[in-house]
C-alpha cells in the first residue's frame, strides 16, 4: 500500500479514529477510484489493510521506531497522534551539517543513556572513531555506579542509506581498539540519519555492534522531550540546547 496516501489521509483532518472500512475506501478514492470501485476495493481488501498496519505496528515496536498506526480491527483504525512531530523530528535531523550531527550525537548519549565524559572528534573523514564516551552501569538505586563500559562512535548524516564499505572501516576501528585495549568493557555504536542496506546490518550484527537509524534517533528524543513534559513545537532545537 501507498504509505504516504495513509499518511496524508489519515492526518488531514482532527480525527484520531475512523471506521476502518470507510478509512480505506477513502484511501482508495484519494489513489483515483471513483467512489463505486473504492468501496468495492475497500470490502475486499480490508483484510489485508488489517495486516499491513498490524505488521507495521509489530515491526515499529521491534525497531524502536514509530508506527503510524496506533491500532486497528475490522471496525476502527486509529492512528498514531505522535507521529507527526516524530517525522518532523526526523526531517530536523537531516537539515543538520555532519558537525552539528557529530554533536547532536553525544547530546544524544548524554541526555538518552546517561552517558559521561562525552567527547566529540569533530575531525572529518577520520575513518575511526567521532565520539566517545563512558556508560555508567547503575541502577535506579546506586548513588554511584558499578562500573562504566567505554563508548565509541561513528556519525554518518547521509542522505541515502549507509553502505557496507562505511561499516568495514568502523570494524577495522574496532578491531584495532579491542586489540589495543582490552580493557575496561567496549561498546561500539554508528550513527545514522538515513539507514543502512542489508549487507551493512549484516556486518554489524556480525560484530556486535548497535546501530541506531535517522527513525530511531527521532523516536529517541521525542521520547525524552515527552519524558519531561515538553509542550512546545520545536522539539529538536529544545533537544540540541
Amino acid at each position: 500500500m501507498n504509505l504516504s496516501a495513509i499518511i496524508e489521509l489519515a492526518y488531514s483532518c482532527e480525527k484520531a479514529k475512523f471506521s476502518t472500512l470507510q478509512f480505506l475506501t477513502s484511501y482508495y478514492q484519494l489513489e483515483g477510484k471513483n467512489m463505486f470501485k473504492a468501496a468495492e476495493l475497500a470490502e475486499i481488501n480490508i483484510q489485508n489493510f488489517i495486516g499491513y498496519a498490524q505488521s507495521h505496528i509489530a515491526l515499529a515496536t521491534k525497531l524502536n521506531t514509530a508506527s503510524i498506526f496506533e491500532n486497528i480491527d475490522s471496525s476502527i483504525v486509529s492512528f498514531n497522534p505522535d507521529y507527526p512531530i516524530i517525522q518532523n523530528i526526523y526531517k530536523g535531523l537531516h537539515k543538520l551539517t555532519w558537525q552539528e550531527f557529530e554533536e547532536f550525537c553525544g547530546t544524544l548519549l548524554k541526555k538518552c543513556f546517561n552517558a559521561e565524559s562525552v567527547n566529540i572528534s569533530q575531525k572529518s573523514n577520520d575513518g575511526g572513531v567521532d565520539f566517545s564516551a563512558k556508560v555508567p552501569f547503575k541502577n535506579m538505586y546506586s548513588l554511584s555506579p558499578y562500573g562504566y563500559v567505554e563508548l565509541y562512535g561513528q556519525a554518518k548524516k547521509y542522505s541515502g542509506n549507509v553502505g557496507r564499505v562505511d561499516i568495514d572501516k568502523f570494524t577495522a576501528f574496532a578491531n584495532r581498539q579491542k586489540r589495543d585495549n582490552q580493557y575496561p568493557a567496549q561498546l561500539f555504536i554508528f550513527c545514522t540519519t538515513s539507514d543502512y542496506i542489508q549487507s551493512a546490518l549484516d556486518e554489524i550484527s556480525k560484530n556486535n555492534f548497535i546501530s541506531l537509524n535517522g527513525q530511531q534517533i527521532a523516536f529517541l528524543v521525542f521520547n525524552q522531550m515527552k519524558s519531561i513534559d515538553f509542550k512546545g513545537d520545536d522539539y529538536l532545537s529544545t533537544f540540541i540546547q
